[in-house]
């Protein structure tokens, strides 16, 4: 992963961000869910971060960049460790069951870092939508492919996997807009709900224990 003139984008891959940047960024994903981007000035996340006012430029060069590291890292993240494989050997129906599971997962435990991404989008540069348009696409046709490859294989049953695909990540994507913790269910437990939901979505027999 490469981003030109992006010293932090390099740092999150070689895993060597320092202790104070990540406490910095929490600070910052908090202040821009609980109010906006616009609403919130350096002078805020470094008075919050215990840090003074000229020392978080020593992190960041601007609040943009804090902004498209947040998005970056939990986009990057997730879609690294969680792409699914096409490989005709996969035993596809727990590829996909683990994938949904995780999926949710990841996207309730990170839910306030990907409500800024997707709300906050617009207030990044051209060249940072880009970047982060380039890996959620990355992962949309990753399971589009694995779709595919799954009905090649015959296990899936779909008419058209790129719809498929859509439609499986529409379904995981909407969970964080309505679930609580307060319910009837815990996270767990609805996600592997819905890992049966997406092998029945995709003609998959499967019995429920």
């Amino acid at each position: 992963m490469t981003a030109q003139g992006t010293v932090i984008v390099q740092d999150i891959e070689e895993g060597v961000l320092a202790d104070k940047a990540v406490e910095i960024l929490k600070v910052a994903t908090e202040l821009f869910y609980e109010r906006d981007f616009n609403s919130v000035g350096m002078r805020m996340i470094a008075s919050q971060s215990g840090v003074k006012g000229a020392s978080l430029y020593h992190y960041f060069a601007s609040k943009e960049e804090m902004l498209f590291q947040i998005v970056l890292e939990v986009t990057w993240d997730f879609i690294a460790d969680h792409l699914p494989t096409t490989d005709v050997t996969s035993n596809f129906e727990i590829e996909l069951q683990t994938l949904v599971e995780q999926h949710i997962a990841y996207f309730w435990e990170h839910r306030h870092a990907l409500s800024v991404g997707y709300r906050e989008m617009h207030n990044l540069t051209v060249d940072h939508q880009e970047v982060v348009q380039k890996y959620r696409l990355q992962y949309q046709h990753g399971i589009q492919e694995f779709i595919k490859a799954g009905k090649e294989a015959g296990v899936f049953q779909c008419e058209d996997p790129q719809i498929a695909g859509l439609a499986l990540l529409d379904m995981v994507n909407s969970v964080n807009e309505w679930f609580r913790p307060t319910g009837r269910l815990s996270a767990e437990e609805l996600a592997k709900k819905y890992g049966l939901l997406a092998l029945q979505m995709l003609g998959v027999q499967h019995e429920s224990h």
